[in-house]
């Protein structure tokens, strides 16, 4: 298949400054629901990425692999870590960096998916990126030109698509051709085919992988 070349980043920022207010992204998870607006999006966007200039100092011959399930914050640690330059990578073997929900040693940051209530604890010898980012800015100016990259034609989406994952994780070229789009995701875990059917239907999805 012939492949499309992006920056899915810049297609985000331009999508952020003419639709601040409009869905970016939308996470189910049982009963659980939170969506994030593609100002609010690009506001977790912007602290990660200024975490990863100024406390890891990463720069573009950097590349990361993410161990994380299918989330909403690993769709920020896509475009905090293109706003940078850098790329994602399939095994921790390729990478420079990686962040795990379970790290084990050798791994980098550490990443719990606990955003609200009483933090855990971090495992020994791990600080929590939750925690950290707080105190980075809203804002991000990139250092490097934000990463291209190149999908294939079959995962391109219209304008505007409102697409649905339904499986355990993600690849980089999915989210590459959401917000290349300017399009939104619906992430959606743990449920069964009436759940399925509902949120469609709620969420007014176009397309579903």
């Amino acid at each position: 298949m012939p492949l499309l070349h992006a920056n899915p980043y810049d297609a985000f920022i331009e999508r952020v400054r003419r639709a601040a207010p409009s869905p970016a992204v939308t996470f189910y998870d049982g009963a659980e629901r939170i969506e994030l607006s593609y100002k609010s999006l690009d506001n977790w966007v912007a602290k990660t990425a200024n975490f990863l200039t100024e406390e890891i100092e990463v720069n573009a011959q950097d590349s990361f692999y993410l161990d994380l399930p299918a989330h909403w914050l690993k769709v920020v640690w896509f475009l905090a870590i293109w706003a940078c330059g850098s790329r994602v990578v399939s095994t921790r073997e390729k990478a420079s960096y990686t962040v795990s929900k379970e790290p084990i040693e050798g791994d980098d940051i550490y990443c719990s998916l606990q955003v609200m209530g009483n933090l855990q604890a971090p495992p020994v010898g791990f600080i929590d990126f939750i925690t950290e980012i707080r105190r980075f800015g809203d804002f991000f100016s990139p250092i490097n030109a934000p990463t291209e990259l190149d999908y294939d034609e079959a995962l391109r989406v219209p304008e505007l698509s409102r697409i649905m994952i339904v499986s355990p994780d993600f690849s980089t070229e999915q989210i590459a051709a959401v917000y290349s789009s300017k399009a939104s995701l619906v992430i959606l875990r743990n449920a069964d085919e009436n759940r399925k059917s509902v949120v469609i239907a709620e969420e007014k999805v176009t397309s579903t992988w």
